[in-house]
């Protein structure tokens, strides 16, 4: 290897030590915060970012339920409650639609609650539902000349289980967030559960109180024309928000403004402004899309606060009357706007919702009214006409590409249909763990890396003389290595990832050994040591490539079908290995050529080439 080939490789094994320091430093600093800034931290994420130099990464290691102490929740979905709501909303719908076409007929469920019984007046009353009907969720299985069952297909009901998870995940996710829970980890187990572990948080009955309760869904009307926020001083704006103004087109022609603030902080902008409005208005939130960031720059006043990837909210005024809620609902699925061929969210009301929402849209037409759910608005739609039907449509705009448009909608309608939760979610399981636990497992853990890595490093110093020596750089550059990839994901470290670093610190030696072995018998057969180093790490590659890669593949099957403490074992398993790969084969050959640079030179590895032996 010549000179030029050594070069460019030292630069590239110093770049990326450099690259893994920058990436590690967030998680040192994170590590070394004492207990009140700790707390803080754990209850707002972004306050990490103030005491972080702006030069470094906002990313750090977080610790797990086992490592910080907490809360640990499995929570049980009812799915056959919600094919049973799924099968009443249909009945519904299809008395709503006997009302409105006149059609001489009745609908029930029957005992079994999964079929539905549709009996006419007559055949011709059966021919005019059977000429409109649609069986995009239900199919005929039974059928005589005035009467017919349906009952729901079972591609249909797949989906159903699969959106009764989505919706219970969506708004229990809202619920955690209001606990201010910085790293909260929330995930589906099984066909019918989700676990929820809230690192960290001490407060047990809260949490069982919060997430045990009925998803709230409300429809309010926004008061964008109200003068509350361009009458607001300088002093009455909080540190760090800015006040913003955009244009919307009403029907007709007209045109409408939109008064708010932004800011990193909703809290701050929640009591801000509800400290200025009146009794009869009320102050929500809505969680800005980071992707139109640019575009909210041109409408508002000074630079928007925070980095590209944080969280930024803007308000929103609202009435304090609830003239319509979640309860009204009867249904909400994606459909397509028949102008414009995109898609959009149809919402289907109860009989009182439908009378309720045609006297609403028609008094406010031009104007807008938001969905909140969980206190956070998700959407504040136009009213372009009066709507009595008992239905409405909810048009997301038309930017952007029809895939994530069609995502957009699914979500929306996930998140309606989550006011009134269509399956039943109770509490399986209940554990809180003890932060002194967490204290404890750190401490262990950090003794187990320190003794087994000292000892390790013992004996390849004793074994292995000068190349033992290069071989502890690789093994320290390894623990590094793996610190910062877990940081730049902002990965969550368990006991078990622990576990998985302590094994990579044997797996990364076992390498070493390998190549030094066949350095050895080349030595030994009278080589020098430039030849000795090539030969050797060439006759060791193959062996050292099998036995990663293996093992590899157990640590990818374990992170991608494990969950929980097994998934953040495999995590540090597989990063640990491609560490270890990159320490052992490239970073030691380096370092190997650099010292032989000179031809004289032996390459002392432990053994007396004299004695022929160690």
């Amino acid at each position: 290897m010549n000179i030029g080939e050594i070069r460019m490789r030292m630069l590239v094994v110093v770049g990326s030590i450099i690259a893994a320091i920058v990436l590690v430093a967030p998680t040192v600093i994170f590590f070394d915060l004492d207990d009140e800034q700790t707390a803080a931290v754990r209850k707002r994420s972004e306050a990490f970012s103030e005491m972080v130099p702006s030069y470094l990464p906002q990313k750090h290691v977080n610790l797990g339920l086992d490592l910080a102490g907490g809360i640990h929740l499995v929570l049980s979905v009812d799915l056959e409650k919600a094919m049973d709501n799924k099968v009443d909303r249909l009945r519904q719908r299809i008395t709503e639609r006997f009302d409105r076409d006149k059609i001489a007929g009745v609908a029930k469920v029957r005992e079994d609650l999964r079929t539905i019984e549709l009996n006419f007046d007559n055949e011709e009353a059966q021919k005019a539902y059977l000429d409109s009907l649609q069986n995009i969720e239900f199919e005929i299985i039974e059928k005589g000349d005035t009467s017919m069952a349906m009952g729901l297909k079972d591609e249909f009901v797949t989906r159903l289980k699969k959106d009764a998870i989505s919706q219970a995940m969506r708004s229990i996710r809202n619920r955690v967030d209001s606990l201010g829970v910085a790293e909260p980890q929330i995930s589906a187990r099984g066909e019918n559960q989700i676990v929820v572990q809230l690192p960290g948080y001490d407060n047990p009955e809260e949490a069982r109180r919060l997430l045990g309760r009925t998803a709230q869904l409300e429809f309010r009307m926004s008061l964008d024309e109200d003068g509350t926020i361009s009458q607001l001083g300088p002093t009455d704006i909080p540190a760090g928000a800015v006040r913003c103004i955009s244009t919307y087109s009403k029907p007709g022609g007209g045109s409408g403004n939109d008064n708010f603030l932004a800011g990193l902080d909703r809290d701050a902008l929640t009591e801000a402004l509800s400290a200025k409005v009146g009794s009869d208005k009320m102050v929500a939130i809505k969680e800005l899309d980071p992707s139109r960031r640019a575009g909210l720059a041109r409408i508002c006043e000074g630079e928007l606060p925070g980095t590209a990837t944080e969280r930024l909210y803007r308000t929103y005024i609202l009435t304090a009357s609830v003239p319509l809620s979640g309860d009204h609902v009867v249904d909400a699925f994606v459909g397509t706007d028949p102008r414009s061929g995109r898609p959009d969210v149809q919402l289907v009301f109860n009989e009182v919702g439908k009378t309720t929402f045609g006297k609403l849209t028609s008094k406010n037409v031009g104007n807008r009214f938001a969905i909140v759910l969980e206190g956070m608005v998700d959407s504040a739609p136009v009213i372009n006409e009066p709507i009595m039907g008992g239905s409405c449509q909810i048009t997301l705009g038309t930017l952007g590409e029809r895939q994530k448009q069609f995502a957009e909608a699914e979500n929306l309608a996930i998140v309606l249909k989550s006011g009134a939760l269509p399956a039943p979610v109770t509490i399986a399981q209940d554990r809180t763990v003890g932060a002194s636990l967490g204290e404890d497992s750190i401490a262990a853990g950090r003794a187990a890396i320190t003794i087994g890595g000292i000892a390790v490093i013992i004996f390849m110093l004793i074994y292995y003389s000068f190349a033992g020596f290069i071989a502890n750089i690789a093994l320290v550059l390894n623990l590094v290595f793996i610190m910062a990839v877990l940081s730049m994901f902002g990965a969550t470290l368990t006991l078990p990832g622990i576990a998985g670093m302590v094994l990579t610190v044997g797996m990364a030696v076992d390498a070493n050994v390998i190549i030094f072995e066949r350095i050895r018998e080349e030595l030994l057969l009278g080589k020098t040591a430039r030849t000795a180093l090539k030969v050797g790490y060439a006759n060791a590659m193959s062996a050292i490539i099998d036995a990663n890669i293996t093992t590899g593949i157990a640590g990818l099957v374990l992170w991608q079908y494990g969950s929980g403490p097994i998934k953040g074992f495999a995590v540090t398993l597989v990063v640990g290995i491609i560490a270890s790969l990159f320490t052992a084969i490239y970073v030691t050959r380096t370092l190997f050529e650099l010292y032989l640079r000179s031809s004289e030179r032996e390459l002392p590895i432990g053994i007396s080439l004299n004695r022929g032996g160690v």
